[in-house]
């Protein structure tokens, strides 16, 4: 596994001067690339999943509800942040499990230094200065040719990709990545997930975009940026710029 990530191109991309933290922990394959190494992120990331587990043998349809639920009484903090952001989008609240725990275990980590969390292409990201991501996408056209440029970043922001080509994650869609940027790394995991359901064929790019372009403003949703990719066809909105690198 560690090997994997090594060999990923876009860890070499980011890695730079930042020190790698890996976490292998069943199906959570996590990468944090930091100042420092950090050896209290496989204890967080062990009760994140723990929590959610238990959550699961209390509330029988969290595992696999296609819908929003509502709250109930004692939830751990990931379940609620969870339920949150898959109700703002309206997916189940599995669509986001992994946003989920990017963004938390990066809210502990964080302290103003730069610092990436991977968590199956799911990123809470916070680096000084102007930032490019590399989109990871099997088209034969686009295929590791897209850049997204993000202006200089104050506070952390959250990436994530729902693809129905690449990865185990359900998807209704046919999209061969849909990337979502915002401030909170759940909520562009429940974003991706619902836009990318949307979008069956290149026709729909133009109709789902403006869809959520206006939903995100009528609802000022902290959406910072949005970009699909089927068919050897883009479509992107938002504050981000998109080049062939």
């Amino acid at each position: 596994m560690y090997l994997d990530y090594q060999g990923r191109f876009y860890v070499q991309d980011l890695k730079t001067d930042l020190e790698p933290t890996f976490i292998n922990i069943e199906d959570s394959k996590i990468l944090i690339l930091s100042k420092k190494k950090f050896s209290e992120a496989q204890g967080i990331v062990s009760q994140l999943r723990e929590d959610i587990i238990r959550h699961i043998e209390k509330e029988k349809f969290f595992r696999n509800s296609l819908v929003a639920l509502e709250n109930t009484a004692d939830e751990p903090y990931i379940v609620r942040i969870m339920k949150k952001y898959s109700q703002i989008m309206k997916v189940g609240p599995m669509a986001c499990v992994a946003g989920a725990v990017s963004q938390i275990l990066g809210e502990r980590l964080f302290n103003y230094d730069d610092i990436i969390v991977e968590n199956g292409g799911d990123i809470f990201l916070y680096k000084k200065g102007a930032v490019s991501i590399r989109v990871y996408t099997d088209d034969e056209v686009f295929k590791d040719r897209l850049l997204i440029s993000i202006g200089d970043i104050k506070e952390p922001i959250g990436i994530a990709t729902s693809s129905a080509t690449i990865g185990p994650s359900l998807s209704f869609g046919r999209t061969s990545a849909t990337i979502v940027i915002s401030n909170n790394c759940a909520l562009s995991d429940a974003a991706a997930t619902r836009i990318a359901n949307e979008v069956r064929t290149s026709k729909d790019l133009k109709r789902v975009l403006d869809k959520y372009k206006r939903i995100i403003y009528d609802f000022d949703i902290p959406i910072t940026g949005v970009l699909c990719v089927i068919d050897s066809n883009m479509a992107a909105f938002g504050k981000i710029k998109v080049s062939f690198g």
